[in-house]
């Protein structure tokens, strides 16, 4: 199951997901909560803010989740 995590904070739905689903990308724009996920997660994309992304880059997912 692919998904992409909105307003994604820490990583909190990443966390309790776990290896059950595969983050294709997040969009994160508040710099402290960017960088704990970060650290949580160095190998997930952050698109950046949730207005500005180009929809037209974004991988295919399943789900869309939010925070």
């Amino acid at each position: 199951m692919k998904y992409f995590s909105m307003f994604s904070g820490i990583g909190g739905f990443e966390y309790g997901i776990g290896k059950k689903g595969e983050c294709i990308g997040y969009s994160e724009i508040d710099k402290f909560a960017e960088s704990i996920y970060k650290y949580h997660y160095p190998n997930h994309t952050n698109f950046g803010d949730a207005t500005a992304i180009d929809t037209t880059t974004i991988p295919d997912f399943d789900f869309l989740v939010s925070g």
